[in-house]
């Protein structure tokens, strides 16, 4: 899954934390993440879009380093939301840009996902939907301190976006992202049951590549999140909330909450599902997300 709704989506990219306890299963190995996630909103317009995203993404853990890639096939009703640095933004349609950001109504929503611009980048229509290919993702993290040797884990994470989405179809500014957190993690044995109980902090900032006519704010991120295991491990549930500094002046910054599940089907699979809900006007009014993680 990639993100906090890339599993928790563009939720658990940050998901994947909480999947660590569980994947990978060996010192050292490859996975596959696939992940089909529907966000819909207003997104600051007055106008309603959903937009549909099919990640596919492979990594790899190798003690306390892991590397992954993942990209999207995306669709979208409208042309005015690029998806980038985990979230949705408003980027005005290829007619009225800018200004019709600033003469729409309040009301709408967006967070999560990626995507951006290459030449020779294609989409078609497809169902009332514009589709194509999204933007490239590279994610880093590298564990530098474990529980065991202090009071929590310490996690440094770090990605950039690639450019390779198609930007006339609206989801794509063109331009590179970078970002980098550090994410606190302690687990705690509340029962029979090892790390039945684990809690993460994660603190962020994002650099916004600018498409033309827009200036974005480089904001920082936060979030924080409880997760439980059940039966052993098998289940592992998550409640987890998600905010950035402001984005766009003028506008509510994004801020939504997210509830994964992750199933255990093997020592090798794992099965994810995510609903959230945007608590500001610039965050999507709802996100699902259904994933798996496949170690191979």
């Amino acid at each position: 899954m990639a993100g906090f709704l890339i599993l928790l989506s563009a939720f658990l990219s940050n998901g994947n934390l909480f999947a660590q306890e569980e994947l990978p299963v060996k010192q050292s190995s490859w996975y596959i993440n696939t992940n089909l996630q529907l966000a819909g909103g207003n997104f600051i317009y007055n106008s309603f879009d959903n937009v549909v995203s099919l990640y596919g993404g492979v990594g790899y853990q190798s003690g306390n380093f892991g590397i992954s890639f993942s990209i999207p096939v995306v669709g979208n009703q409208n042309n005015f939301i690029s998806q980038s640095g985990g979230m949705m933004l408003p980027i005005g349609n290829s007619k009225n840009g800018y200004g019709n950001m600033q003469n729409s109504g309040s009301s709408g929503s967006g967070m999560m996902g990626s995507g951006s611009s290459m030449m020779g980048s294609t989409s078609s229509a497809v169902g009332g939907m514009n589709w194509g290919l999204g933007d490239l993702y590279l994610y880093l993290n590298y564990q530098l301190v474990s529980q065991i040797d202090f009071f929590t884990d310490v996690i440094v994470n770090a990605n950039v976006k690639f450019p390779t989405a198609s930007t006339h179809m609206g989801i794509g500014t063109g331009q590179y992202d970078y970002g980098a957190s550090l994410t606190l993690r302690k687990s705690f044995d509340l029962s029979d049951n090892l790390n039945s109980f684990v809690a993460i902090l994660d603190l962020g900032y994002i650099n916004f590549g600018d498409p033309t006519g827009i200036t974005y704010e480089n904001p920082f991120t936060y979030s924080f999140g409880l997760g439980k295991f059940f039966n052993d491990g098998e289940y592992s549930l998550l409640l987890y909330y998600s905010a950035y500094t402001e984005v766009l002046k003028g506008y509510e910054p994004p801020r939504q909450i997210a509830l994964g599940l992750n199933y255990k089907v093997s020592e090798n699979l794992i099965l994810t599902g995510i609903g959230a809900a945007g608590l500001s006007n610039f965050s999507p009014a709802y996100t699902f997300s259904a994933g798996v993680k496949f170690g191979i």
